[in-house]
């Protein structure tokens, strides 16, 4: 549970635009790396931390016990970074219905016989 916690705090955080040292200040705490040791797991909030929490950040205790929040924890994306784009075109050509991927093949073949440059 301490790193899912650990996590949204990680996002409230960053969701209200605090460093780690203000965040350190708000806590009570000597420095940022507890904060940064509470962000990534490695310590737990006590109850009285996280009732500060609750109070201080302005948010339900819900927000940290509740099991089914993903704040802090997406970490999904559609997007690939990196990749050719003739690597991409390929996939695009692939994930087609075979019909539809089949008569672009023809198109295309016959657009080089007459010559155009794809």
């Amino acid at each position: 549970m301490a790193k899912v916690i650990g996590a949204r705090i990680k996002a409230l955080r960053r969701q209200r635009g605090l460093s780690q040292d203000a965040l350190a200040r708000v806590f009570g705490f000597k420095d940022r790396q507890t904060v940064s040791a509470i962000e990534t797991g490695v310590r737990g909030l006590t109850a009285a931390e996280l009732v500060v929490a609750v109070e201080k950040l302005d948010v339900g205790l819900d927000y940290f016990t509740d099991p089914f929040r993903l704040d802090g924890e997406g970490r999904f994306s559609w997007r690939q970074s990196g990749v050719a784009s003739s690597a991409l075109r390929w996939h695009l050509v692939a994930l087609q219905p075979p019909a539809k991927a089949k008569a672009k093949a023809i198109r295309e073949a016959a657009l080089r016989n007459n010559g155009v440059e794809l």
